[in-house]
């Protein structure tokens, strides 16, 4: 005879699953504003086979109401349940400068035309100033911990990367790139309003977080509730950084008035600009106008992609 699961053994196991997690992040998204999609459908572009994301958001901002034009934030989120907890080994930043490349942007215009060049956007607003990718400590490296028995049969703590962590993290980056392209694909020809789209991939742990920062003599961690983690993913030949928000579940609304923040002040420069805008339009859509494939548009569209071609 089969066991059948008990109602406290249900409840136990989805506390200890992320549904509910899911579904908890999911209203409090609602509660600020966002259009929500639980288990959102991608393609994966190295497998070529559909996959579900836990979250996708998507709030709006008004840039010109005049034309309907308006900038979005699309949070990509990944919810979860660490029983052990995840520690993220940070560092200073570098230049903040250099940081502005890890923005994900699409849309019109993600570029601005000076002269002969083109200039990413977050480079021509200067979003290094306000935007946090830009700003505090950076992570590169993560682990959790796994018990595990020595030779002398001794249980010993192990530090290493968990497999659900890093699918979680690879999940992540492959979204933004995914609905990177759906913007890119619905296009319209000639089409000339502003219609940008900001990506901002999200991991919330339901665990505990942890901050690693390695001096020459000692350790210190401490239990944080935010880490920047920056990841590289390799698309085609060309190396794409991504800056991923590791949160806990409470510190959620926090980075959502922050991302409130960001968008609004970069609303505000983007009409300060206005002219420079349209120009720059004006000669994207000359270009977009004259592809003959995806790529060619592609590259005619955006801006890291010109080299893939």
């Amino acid at each position: 005879m089969v066991d059948k699961i008990s109602s406290e053994e249900i409840k136990d196991a989805l506390t200890r699953s992320g549904y509910l997690l899911e579904s908890r992040l999911e209203k409090v998204l609602r509660e600020n504003g966002f259009y929500v999609e639980a288990n959102s459908a991608y393609l994966d572009s190295e497998t070529t086979k559909s996959r579900e994301l836990d979250l996708y958001a998507m709030n709006g901002y008004v840039i010109n109401p005049q034309y309907y034009e308006s900038l979005y934030s699309n949070l990509i989120i990944e919810a979860v349940n660490n029983p052990q907890p995840i520690a993220f080994i940070t560092k200073e930043s570098q230049i903040a400068p250099l940081y502005r490349e890890d923005i994900k942007v699409a849309g019109l215009p993600v570029k601005i035309s000076d002269n002969e060049e083109w200039i990413y956007l977050p480079e021509f607003l200067e979003m290094d100033k306000y935007h946090h990718y830009c700003q505090g400590n950076i992570a590169t490296q993560y682990c959790s911990f796994t018990q595990k028995k020595n030779e002398s049969g001794k249980k010993e703590w192990m530090a290493s990367h968990e497999e659900t962590h890093f699918n979680s993290f690879r999940t992540l980056s492959v979204a933004v790139e995914y609905h990177q392209d759906v913007l890119y694909k619905a296009w319209v020809k000639d089409a000339n309003a502003i219609n940008l789209e900001f990506y901002y991939p999200i991991v919330v742990v339901q665990g505990e977080l942890l901050e690693v920062h390695p001096e020459s003599d000692n350790i210190h961690i401490k239990t944080t509730n935010h880490v920047q983690f920056r990841r590289t993913s390799v698309i085609g030949s060309k190396e794409f950084n991504y800056q991923i928000d590791v949160i806990t579940e409470h510190y959620l609304p926090t980075l959502l008035n922050m991302i409130d923040n960001e968008m609004n002040t970069t609303v505000r420069l983007l009409a300060e600009q206005d002219s420079t805008l349209r120009s720059s339009i004006e000669k994207i859509v000359a270009l977009a106008g004259q592809n003959t494939n995806y790529r060619e548009l592609k590259s005619a569209l955006s801006y890291h992609y010109q080299d893939e071609l």
